[in-house]
């Protein structure tokens, strides 16, 4: 069996995840209950392994020999009701990457990405000052509710699907916009806040590229972590050479990088029906426990 733990009980798991050098905003801030998540375990009491679900990307932490969980992510049982929205898996550590490779026989693939910290250091605050300064006809917003919103529908963004509607975005989100008039032309906004980090993603319009707008919406968005004592951060997929040099003009330094595991193309999972049955327990813990095979 492997069981699924209540809000209250995310703390157990907490220590698994301490091994962890990437995408500290997304984990931590699951684990501060700042946004939603849902956390699965190899052991209700001490966990050696566990599988935490947040927004698109599932964080993979612990003992690679939890046989367990590993066939319950290997099933994507389809009653856990988690397996449709994956994006791609993150292993903490390299052994729990290379079993889900083998795990799966082909049906994952890597992803290189690539991980960025932005630090109060002179190189970063020299780096910053250089995009403090204004563009004729454009102004930048924090960004509230309405004009997360209005990013959500009119730049096809996610705001509201990582924060779980507007209201948790509104009490522990936060952004900045680039208006030209009243349309939003570029947008930077914390994808996840948690553990002393807020990790950002941005876009801009087409037509407004190459406007330096990017950049400038992205120096807000460090002015406000700074005020906060957030540490800004910034992920990208290897290949994507463009978000790296925004990354190091705005003065962010790169660290280690990391891999993802995603199925080709992005391809919804195939999931299981019937495999998997959950039965609740005391403390709100639900066992999942597999039913064939």
């Amino acid at each position: 069996m492997i069981y699924e733990l209540p809000r209250a009980l995310f703390d157990l798991a907490a220590p698994l995840f301490a091994e962890t050098w990437m995408d500290g905003a997304f984990i931590w801030g699951a684990f501060e209950a700042v946004q939603d998540a849902r956390l699965f375990v190899d052991d209700p009491g001490r966990p050696t392994a566990a599988l935490l679900c947040r927004t698109f990307e599932y964080y993979v932490a612990g003992s690679a020999g939890a046989r367990e969980l590993r066939r319950f992510i290997v099933d994507a049982p389809a009653e856990a009701g988690i397996f449709g929205e994956m994006y791609g898996y993150l292993p903490t550590n390299v052994p729990m990457a290379q079993r889900l490779l083998d795990d799966h026989d082909g049906r994952l693939i890597v992803v290189a990405r690539r991980n960025f910290r932005w630090e109060a250091d002179l190189a970063g605050l020299e780096a910053l000052a250089r995009w403090q300064t204004p563009v004729e006809g454009v102004t930048i917003e924090s960004l509230d509710r309405e004009l997360a919103e209005r990013a959500d529908r009119e730049l096809d963004q996610m705001i509201g699907r990582f924060w779980s509607g507007y209201d948790r975005f509104g009490a522990g989100g936060f952004g900045s916009c680039a208006l030209a008039g009243e349309q939003i032309v570029s947008v930077a906004y914390a994808a996840a806040v948690g553990g002393g980090e807020a990790n950002i993603d941005i876009f801009t319009a087409a037509p407004f590229r190459r406007r330096g707008l990017a950049a400038r919406v992205c120096a807000a968005f460090i002015g406000h972590c700074r005020e906060h004592g957030l540490v800004p951060t910034w992920d990208s997929d290897s290949d994507n050479q463009p978000s790296a040099n925004l990354a190091r003009s705005l003065g962010f330094s790169e660290g280690l990088p990391f891999t993802q595991l995603s199925t080709p193309g992005y391809a919804k999972l195939t999931e299981s029906d019937g495999l998997w049955s959950a039965t609740e327990l005391d403390d709100g813990i639900t066992a999942w426990r597999r039913v064939e095979g």
